[in-house]
């Protein structure tokens, strides 16, 4: 497949020409750094590329098989109920005759033998690479060769090798790239264990030009269809040949983006999409390819905003357009909405400034039209906040709702939710502010959609950097933020916070769900009092079927908790350790396994680090809990 339909491959366009002036100057030491900090995955910033290599090198020897661990791999293949044959198709044109033999080689040392490999050589010009490739079939048959008469391009090319396939399901391997040994008895291994599965994928990394030395990992999620709308985080994936044949031919139309646009017809005929936490898959980082493949194919951006714009039409979101942001090298996906009816429900109590900060960037910073606010006023008494609320009576569109009980953050929201008359529940923290005209309307635009149950928006500190892009379930005890403290263009281990995402949860501070679906699951927990019941109503409509999305083109500005006084009920603690006991000690299906649950910001697993249940464990403890309250085993 083309490198340049990865997440990052236009954000590689536009860092081509400076990626050779850095090169004049620093060689391609300096423009490899450069590159796996900006696009690849870059590491902590306190971290040298030497210091980030060392750390993920000593990841690896403590993770992935080692000899004896595949040389027993390969004894248990044998013991597979199921053995299917595995397809092998991989492209090849003109590339260096030693990276070729290592890819080759990379397929030949699967620890699960039951494989084919079929070449599809473009009328390569040089002579070794026939050489190479001639030489191969010769000393294993399971390779297979077919030499076209011409280039029939990446698209072309693929689906010769496609036709050429006998698997009952197909791998797609780049002619320069290396997959792990590992791989296919990985593969084999989920598909024992869920025999419908129609699409794997796994996690992946960067190999150096060489060969040498690997970085910059990408750790995936489970599936999360909306990601794909942000990022073809699904390359390489191993599909099952009838779906292959089935969604037709790649189409040279789109290439540059023909494998994202090949996976997003796959997901619009199967759900059954499997992801294995591993990686399995190594990316050669040949900058000097890139660049030249870059100059061949101006057109890319205009592929992937085609492909993604195409697949809306297909499931039915009429007049959807992709706008490329160039800033960021990411796409936004926009379609009308249906423009109704949005209530605005904020607690609230004083802080009139802050109070007034979030109201004017909806009355007057706005343009969707169609919304009500409700105010639940916890007795306010500061004079400016009574004269504020005199302006306000002039405003048709706001109602003040008294709430003179002890502060309790789900029946204040309960309270107005019964007294709502939207189609749509927007509940907010009177401390955030709008930053976009158009926040509302991209919550909105999703809420739509059908199956979503909450949409949640990208929330940032007043120094810009990340508050919220989504909460991870058992991530600093209980569940925590991702990416917080981030700067928005952060690309690392687990990708960026600026990319469409399905969660386990999102923040209460800003928080839209269609109000069929909150009367469906009873609105929120009212023995919460403070906290955890916006994560607790996430839970509750993921197990009635029902999507967390996170867009973070609904941007607001937070400034957290300046209303009241942090101070966390130890109930609420002690009652979202025992309800969500399950969700905190398992891996969250939207993070991986491989990253750390003691870091907001992702980072690698580190050796010793202590586990989900002993960080909720300890958590009791320092509460001063009694031993009842203790969780003293897995879930």
């Amino acid at each position: 497949m083309s490198k340049l339909s990865a997440p990052w491959g236009s954000e590689c366009m536009r860092l081509a020409k400076k990626g050779m002036r850095v090169w004049q100057r620093e060689g391609w030491r300096g423009v490899l750094w450069r590159a796996s900090r900006k696009i690849l995955g870059h590491p902590p910033r306190s971290l040298s590329f030497a210091q980030f290599v060392e750390q993920y090198s000593a990841w690896i020897a403590a993770n992935e098989p080692d000899d004896t661990a595949l040389r027993q791999q390969k004894l248990l293949s044998s013991n597979f109920a199921h053995r299917p044959l595995i397809s092998f198709v991989t492209p090849v044109f003109n590339p260096p005759p030693a990276v070729l033999r290592e890819a080759l080689e990379s397929v030949r040392t699967q620890t699960y033998p039951n494989w084919e490999l079929c070449l599809v050589d473009g009328n390569s010009t040089r002579p070794e690479v026939t050489e190479t490739l001639q030489a191969y079939c010769k000393v294993d048959g399971r390779i297979r060769l077919k030499r076209l008469p011409k280039n029939l391009g990446i698209s072309g090319n693929t689906n010769e090798g496609v036709a050429l396939a006998q698997g009952e399901y197909i791998a797609f391997l780049d002619h320069d790239d290396l997959i792990a040994p590992n791989m296919l008895f990985e593969v084999i291994r989920l598909l024992n264990d869920k025999p419908r599965t129609d699409i794997v994928y796994f996690d992946e990394d960067k190999v150096t030009e060489d060969g040498t030395v690997r970085h910059s990992p990408l750790f995936k999620p489970d599936w999360s269809s909306d990601m794909l709308l942000s990022a073809h985080y699904l390359t390489h994936a191993v599909v099952r040949a009838e779906l292959v044949r089935k969604v037709g031919p790649f189409r040279p139309e789109l290439d540059g983006a023909q494998d994202w646009d090949f996976i997003l017809r796959c997901i619009e005929q199967t759900s059954a999409v499997e992801h294995i936490p591993k990686i399995l898959y190594h990316w050669r980082a040949i900058i000097g390819s890139c660049a030249e493949d870059i100059d061949a194919k101006p057109n890319v951006v205009r592929s992937q905003v085609q492909a993604i714009e195409q697949h809306l039409g297909r499931i039915g979101i009429d007049q959807a357009k992709v706008l490329y942001q160039s800033s960021s090298g990411t796409r936004r996906a926009v379609w009308p909405t249906r423009a109704r009816k949005v209530s605005i429900i904020i607690p609230t109590r004083d802080k009139a400034d802050l109070l007034k900060k979030c109201l004017t960037s909806i009355l007057k910073r706005n343009t969707y039209e169609n919304y009500e606010i409700l105010l639940v006023d916890n007795g306010s008494r500061e004079p400016a906040t009574q004269a504020y609320y005199q302006r306000l009576g002039q405003e048709r569109r706001v109602r003040i709702i008294p709430y003179d009980a002890p502060f309790n953050y789900s029946q204040a929201n309960n309270l107005a939710a019964r007294q709502a008359e939207g189609e749509f529940l927007l509940f907010l923290n009177n401390d955030t502010e709008g930053l976009t005209s158009d926040w509302i309307e991209e919550l909105v635009r999703w809420a739509e959609r059908p199956q979503v149950g909450v949409v949640g928006g990208l929330l940032l500190y007043p120094d810009d950097t990340v508050q919220h892009a989504g909460v991870i379930m058992g991530v600093g005890g209980i569940a925590s933020h991702v990416f917080m403290g981030a700067s928005c263009d952060e690309y690392g281990a687990f990708g960026s916070p600026q990319w469409y995402r399905n969660y386990s949860a999102v923040t209460g501070a800003c928080m839209m769900i269609p109000r069929a679906a909150f009367d469906q699951v009873g609105g929120f927990d009212e023995d919460y009092e403070l906290v955890y019941s916006d994560v607790e109503i996430c839970l509750r409509l993921r197990a009635h079927g029902f999507r967390v999305v996170y867009t973070p083109y609904a941007r607001l500005r937070h400034y957290e908790s300046q209303t009241r006084p942090r101070n966390d009920p130890p109930a609420d603690i002690e009652r979202a350790c025992s309800q969500m006991r399950k969700q905190v000690t398992a891996v969250d299906p939207y993070f991986n396994a491989n990253l750390s649950c003691n870091h907001s910001m992702p980072r690698l697993n580190e050796k010793g680090e202590e586990t989900r249940l002993a960080r909720m464990e300890r958590i009791l403890w320092e509460l001063g809990l009694p031993p009842r309250a203790r969780i003293s085993d897995a879930a």
